[in-house]
């Protein structure tokens, strides 16, 4: 008995396999769409914050790394959430986006943070 080629199907090619198993493409901050992983851009805290929920897990990121330097919110290239690793358009004078991608995507965080938050200051008030 013979079989026939007919219905065989080709191997995979080494090359196909490779490409099924890539990681999916990363935008840095610049916008550029890159394999692998992302360069992670050197962030720092603000001094003086109003929502300190917010700053918890928001960055902002300073214009290039200098370990040796003491960044200022003015010096900020824009903002960085760190819990899902995507850049937000900030400036001093527009600090909305931050607050618009908290209470979007985080706002489980900060309903627990402000009710903890909450609890603790009834606890002192008892005493």
């Amino acid at each position: 008995m013979q079989m026939s080629s007919e219905n065989a199907e080709p191997p995979a090619t080494s090359a196909a396999n490779n490409e099924a198993n890539a990681a999916p493409p990363i935008i840095t901050l610049d916008g550029d769409v890159t394999s692998g992983s992302p360069s992670i851009p050197s962030l720092f805290k603000p001094t003086m914050v109003c929502v300190k929920e917010y700053w918890e897990i928001i960055s902002l990121v300073a214009p290039y790394v200098d370990e040796s330097k003491e960044w200022k919110t003015s010096d900020t290239v824009k903002a960085y959430c760190t819990k899902c690793n995507v850049p937000i358009p900030w400036t001093v004078q527009n600090p909305k986006q931050v607050q618009r991608h908290m209470t979007k995507y985080h706002g489980d965080y900060l309903n627990k943070k402000r009710k903890g938050t909450a609890a603790t200051a009834d606890d002192k008030n008892k005493h």
